[in-house]
């Protein structure tokens, strides 16, 4: 039955891009895979974390464990708070997604395929990846390098807010607000692509000369993160030639939104999001010192989503269109078959097997 459930949200949501019956329905099976489920991965942490909260000071996510605390000393116990999360966080990501389209549905839906299994299940990204999203979305669509001045300064400040907040929750934020730093510096210069790969080279001289770990140092002395021994696994270079599958997965992303520009980047919105998704270059370094890296790739799928659901359908289309459709349902495909393939019991197959409404 959840199996059912789960397919069906997403061809509707694929065909019906923005009838509010069927985002209702999507974010519905969503919430009660997510909020309902009696394990998966991480679970059991989650639970002893939330539980534990009045016992310890200590804390890996300082921001997350004040998150935590606004429901802990309202009397709410874990299942609750799951309710509460997934509720405040599917708020979030929808309001993130209409910043940028009307076609939610759409979104949603590619979304339920990837990254929502992740997602659903890692509870601390989730909610860090959705108030980075919002912060993006407002500097895409409203942030222009042009008058009024007061109004860049006013949409600045608000995403900086959302983006601040996502750094608070998990450290891996910060590539996010460097990414939007970067492309807003950017964003109207010739030889964007150049340049931004000019600086994959400088991150990556700066992540293998050690001053990645010197950073996490300086985050855990203003009290941003804890257990700094934890988090310098990230800055270690860990595996061989495994980075190059998702090297390859974000060439591909690339390609899928800025092959043919002219085709398929009609409007003004379109080239933005295209344009802020070159910045993915820049985890190309992060994923040759640790291919946990590759959950910063879940924004720009994202971004890509919402990129494809503002292309309007045509009963007929070029072959430039159609390797674009191939590279996009390819940039969709390898993550779900490779990574949540992998992590199936842990992620998806936990979801659909373990929920306390509706059975398997």
């Amino acid at each position: 039955m959840t199996t059912f459930v789960f397919i069906s949200a997403i061809v509707l949501g694929i065909i019906f891009r923005k009838s509010k019956a069927c985002t209702m329905y999507i974010l519905a099976v969503m919430f009660i895979l997510a909020a309902f489920r009696t394990t998966s991965a991480d679970y059991e942490a989650y639970n002893m974390s939330y539980d534990l909260l009045d016992c310890t000071s200590e804390f890996k996510y300082i921001g997350y464990a004040y998150f935590q605390k606004i429901f802990y000393y309202s009397g709410l116990n874990f299942k609750q708070y799951n309710y509460a999360f997934y509720l405040i966080v599917l708020c979030l990501l929808v309001i993130a997604i209409k910043i940028l389209t009307l076609n939610v549905n759409s979104v949603l839906a590619y979304y339920m395929i990837f990254s929502y299994p992740l997602d659903a299940v890692q509870m601390r990204s989730f909610l860090s990846e959705v108030l980075s999203l919002v912060g993006i979305a407002i500097i895409i669509k409203f942030f222009v390098l042009a008058k009024p001045v007061k109004s860049n300064i006013k949409f600045g400040f608000i995403s900086a807010v959302f983006l601040i907040l996502s750094l608070l929750i998990h450290f891996s934020s910060a590539f996010n607000l460097i990414a939007v730093v970067i492309y807003m510096a950017v964003k109207n210069r010739k030889s964007m692509g150049k340049k931004l790969l000019f600086l994959a080279v400088l991150f990556s001289i700066f992540c293998y000369s050690g001053y990645f770990a010197l950073v996490l140092d300086f985050a855990g002395s203003l009290g941003i993160i804890g257990s700094l021994e934890y988090f310098k696994i990230y800055a270690m270079r860990s595996g061989r030639f495994g980075f190059l599958l998702y090297c390859g997965w974000i060439t591909i992303l690339i390609f899928a939104c800025r092959f043919n520009r002219k085709e398929i980047c009609k409007e003004s919105d379109q080239s933005k999001i295209s344009d802020y998704i070159l910045t993915s270059v820049l985890v190309f370094p992060l994923l040759i010192v640790n291919v946990e890296c590759n959950r910063l790739v879940r924004i720009y799928m994202v971004l890509l989503y919402i990129f494809y659901s503002n292309i309007k359908r045509k009963r007929t289309m070029s072959p430039k269109m159609l390797l674009n459709y191939c590279m996009y349902f390819a940039s969709v495909f390898f993550p779900f078959s490779y990574i949540i393939g992998n992590l199936f019991v842990g992620t998806l197959g936990a979801l659909l097997n373990n929920n306390a409404i509706i059975k398997w």
